[in-house]
């Protein structure tokens, strides 16, 4: 394995001891100087970034807090007829709080991720007027986990705003909130009034705990190593030589590149929530078997929840059910039709966060026509949901039956292999060619003829992975059944449970994909 997994599980182990070893009242103590070591391997200039996040979403979160305290007090005092007013005063006060704060840390945000989009934009535009004046790219390095911890922060000060909870006083323990370092990398993304229960009461050893954060580790490190990297030397073989490999080979490289993301992305997802377990701590889940998803809408449910859920909690509501939208929506009525006018606010709410979910990947024309066409494929599910019924009834399609959520299931893994194949080909054009060519170019034959095996996989390596897919598919499948497959692995005898975990641990040193060069921390989620 690369030398930084290496250095990375060496680190796991010392936290563990560390944290373990000192009285419990000080293991927050420990998880913050320890967060802060880790976040400092990335590079000791980004923890400058980190703690601007810190000092500035505290000092404003602080400042919200009085305000929340002197309106509850003025709510008591106050009569009933006068309680609207009152809050609306102290909206308007906390909301030149809340401004300073967001923008300091979405500038930051904005600046880092997205300064090179802008430039390049800027250059097609000068092209298209024939201007000769060329902005070149400026070299900026995005500090590792940016968008989650400004995002996790500025969640916690719009909740401070909507006075959800108390703020946090002690600024060490809000550093923490911040910087916790399983999930700044690549999330998932927690709300304080839950992690924070967690965080700083310290949690006592537990060896069933231990256990079960090391198969969840173990987990992640298959679906990493031994899937999701192994089918990008696949993925890459066709994506980076179009127009070599056109028709069929697209549709399977766009089959693999939706397994090879979920893989890579949930299994670090895993590796994060199983280092968090094992110190007693529960981050949310961020994957729930999206592949089993039987429409675009459910997909996102299931997809990078926590994100999803952050958008739909800070953007999605407060567009759709704003008194802007829905007076429009109103007025709209008797122009566009009673549906339209109705669902008007969904629909722009809707358009607006796979926008903002596709514009957080890049800001790159894929990317936007990739976040279109999600939003408009669910729009139009919605919009058109009447009509789809009468038409399952008039054709008399049962419903009720495996047949049809199997179709499901197929339909929303198609339209969103789609998607992917978009964001992964080089630009927008190649996208098109490629997708194009699925069509205009019939080459079936090359599923059986051998020539897959000249994509940089040998024979042996087509059955593991395949092997390693089912084996995916069995433990997901399970768990969409219900069954909690850790909690029925701890009532196995212990020679049993330690076969499973040994075994595992004994396919990923075997089968994972790593050598010299190779950096298995690297992860296709860092990057946003």
């Amino acid at each position: 394995m690369s030398l930084t997994s290496f250095y990375f599980f060496v680190f796991v182990l010392f936290v563990l001891t560390v944290y373990f070893i000192i009285p419990i009242k000080y293991r927050w103590i420990s998880l913050l100087i320890c967060s802060y070591i880790f976040y400092a391997f990335a590079g000791i200039e980004y923890v400058i970034f980190l703690l601007l996040t810190t000092i500035t979403t505290y000092i404003t979160g602080v400042q919200l807090n009085r305000y929340n305290i002197d309106l509850d007090n003025a709510l008591k005092r106050s009569r009933s007829n006068n309680k609207n007013n009152i809050k609306s005063l102290y909206k308007k006060k906390k909301k030149k709080i809340l401004l300073p704060g967001l923008i300091i840390n979405l500038s930051v945000l904005v600046v880092f991720k997205y300064t090179n989009d802008f430039i390049s934009y800027i250059n097609l535009f000068v092209k298209i007027f024939q201007v000769d004046v060329i902005v070149n790219p400026i070299t900026l390095l995005v500090p590792l986990g940016l968008s989650y911890y400004i995002f996790q922060s500025v969640g916690y000060l719009i909740d401070l705003y909507r006075n959800k909870y108390r703020a946090e006083k002690n600024f060490f323990r809000y550093a923490l909130f911040v910087s916790y370092f399983p999930q700044i990398i690549q999330g998932p993304i927690s709300r304080y009034d839950e992690l924070s229960k967690q965080l700083f009461i310290g949690h006592p050893f537990d060896s069933i705990r231990i256990k079960n954060g090391v198969v969840l580790m173990l987990w992640g490190l298959f679906k990493k190593l031994v899937i999701a990297d192994r089918l990008g030397i696949l993925v890459n073989t066709i994506f980076n030589n179009y127009p070599e490999y056109l028709g069929s080979y697209i549709i399977i490289g766009g089959v693999l590149y939706s397994f090879q993301v979920y893989g890579d992305f949930s299994g670090g997802i895993d590796i994060a929530r199983g280092v968090s377990e094992m110190l007693g701590i529960i981050l949310p889940q961020n994957f729930q078997r999206p592949f089993f998803a039987t429409s675009l809408q459910e997909y996102w449910r299931r997809w990078h929840i926590s994100l999803n859920n952050w958008l739909r909690d800070y953007i999605f509501y407060p567009i759709s059910l704003s008194k802007t939208f829905v007076k429009l929506g109103k007025k709209c009525r008797s122009l566009l039709g009673q549906r339209i006018g109705k669902n008007l606010a969904i629909y722009i709410a809707t358009l607006i966060v796979r926008l903002i979910m596709a514009i957080w990947h890049g800001m790159s024309l894929k990317y936007i026509v990739q976040g279109l066409f999600h939003g408009l494929l669910i729009i139009c599910g919605i919009h058109f949901a009447p009509e789809l019924k009468s038409l399952i009834n008039k054709l008399k399609i049962r419903t009720d039956c495996f047949s049809w959520k199997l179709y499901q299931i197929i339909r929303t893994f198609i339209l969103a292999g789609i998607a992917r194949i978009i964001v992964r080909a080089d630009n927008i054009t190649v996208a098109w060619e490629m997708l194009k060519s699925t069509i205009t170019v019939y080459n079936p034959w090359i599923l059986v003829d051998g020539s897959l095996f000249d994509l940089g996989l040998s024979s042996a390596d087509f059955m593991l992975v395949i092997f390693a897919l089912l084996a995916l598919f069995c433990v997901s499948l399970t768990q969409e059944c219900g069954l909690h497959i850790r909690e029925s692995l701890n009532k196995q005898n212990i020679v049993f449970q330690w076969i499973i975990i040994y075994g595992l641990f004994i396919c990923i040193i075997i089968f994972g994909i790593y050598g010299f060069g190779y950096d298995a921390s690297s992860f296709i989620y860092q990057q946003f």
